[in-house]
């Protein structure tokens, strides 16, 4: 999910001018960035950069309008970073020529809405950073569904360059966007980027860009532990329940251990010892078969519903789950189950502490 949902848009972390997240007007500009993006790809961790740009802005379509957010992105790179590119519903996305190319690509609702074809002049037009009228010609090369409605009806892209040249900016940027190599860490290089940065700039990780995903994943993972710990629970109250019709069965056989002179304290130890090595026979046969289960699924994938395809895109989600194997997970899992069964085992058999031999010994189970 964080992997699917960064590369569409946001990144794994964004530099932007300490202004323009609450109030994202034009001015609000990362001056000198190709510098800092030079910078950035200097850094070791870092893998992919791109510049982008963006205003809101009145797109028409001969007699009908709309307002829109209008993107400038350096193509090339925005190909590596996002995956609303290859997001394409009809046509196709920007040309990748250094050129002044006056192109745009558009969401799906937002083209329905103008009435949009491909092929179509937009006009675009919104203010320069001084308050001049931007008006831009272009014409609509591809048109892009990425499932997600509020992005359809109110997105467009064009050139970098042509929204430079327009708008009457120059090496500037509102926001860089990057990936680093290992999600894992990008607290600690979002910490170190902070310590070397202008002081008019700021990093944001992805948590920050999208504190709902964020919110997602940790009730997802709340509602996961809280599942885990009723299976747990079940578990334990089922081997409680076979120990204690175990003692019941074998009191004879522990009446006659106790009559030639065997401990009670050693009868609950190798009770648990036994309890010990049926839970380790358990776990490696569920490590086995639940590993065997992940290497097929993570081929085949599982399927999902035709019906709930839109919900899955809104949560970044395909409409074919390919489950991975946690040596994480199966080692906290096996652990816990040990633990609990060699509690449920030993609270169970104390028992036998207060057996009598010779009445043990002819007890009926």
């Amino acid at each position: 999910m964080v992997e699917n949902a960064t590369a569409f848009m946001s990144g794994h972390l964004q530099i932007q001018h300490a202004l323009f997240r609450d109030d994202p007007l034009l001015r609000h500009l990362i001056q000198n960035q190709s510098e800092t993006i030079k910078s950035l790809r200097s850094t070791p961790s870092v893998t992919q950069v791109t510049a982008r740009l963006q205003t809101f802005a009145l797109v028409s379509v001969e007699e009908q309008s709309a307002g829109a957010l209008v993107m400038g992105v350096d193509v090339v790179n925005e190909k590596q970073m996002s995956t609303l590119p290859i997001s394409v519903f009809s046509g196709r996305y920007l040309s990748e020529e250094r050129g002044q190319v006056r192109e745009v690509f558009m969401g799906k609702l937002l083209a329905r809405n103008l009435g949009a074809n491909l092929g179509d002049e937009v006009v675009v037009l919104g203010s320069q950073k001084e308050g001049a009228v931007a008006a831009l010609v272009l014409t609509l090369v591809g048109i892009f569904d990425s499932g997600q409605a509020e992005l359809d009806r109110s997105l467009l892209q064009i050139p970098i360059g042509v929204f430079r040249e327009e708008f009457g900016l120059g090496d500037e940027a509102h926001m860089l966007a990057f990936n680093i190599e290992d999600i894992d860490e990008v607290n600690g290089v979002a910490k170190q980027l902070r310590t070397g940065l202008d002081e008019n700039l700021r990093v944001y990780t992805w948590q920050e860009l999208m504190p709902e995903l964020q919110q997602t994943i940790d009730m997802k993972q709340s509602g996961s532990m809280l599942f885990f710990g009723l299976l747990v629970l079940m578990v334990t109250f089922s081997i409680v329940n076979t120990y204690i019709m175990t003692v019941a069965e074998r009191t004879p056989e522990f009446g006659m251990l106790l009559a030639i002179g065997m401990k009670p304290w050693s009868i609950i130890g190798m009770l648990v010892f036994e309890a010990l090595l049926v839970s380790l026979l358990g776990i490696a046969l569920g490590v086995i078969l639940s590993g065997a289960a992940v290497a097929v699924l993570s081929l085949i994938g599982i399927p999902l519903p035709a019906e709930v395809a839109d919900l899955m895109r809104a949560y970044h989600l395909p409409d074919r789950l390919y489950p991975g194997w946690s040596w994480s997970a199966a080692f906290h899992a096996a652990w816990v189950i040990l633990i609990s069964t060699q509690l449920a085992a030993f609270l169970s058999t104390m028992k036998v502490r207060k057996l009598i031999p010779v009445e043990a010994m002819f007890r009926r189970a």
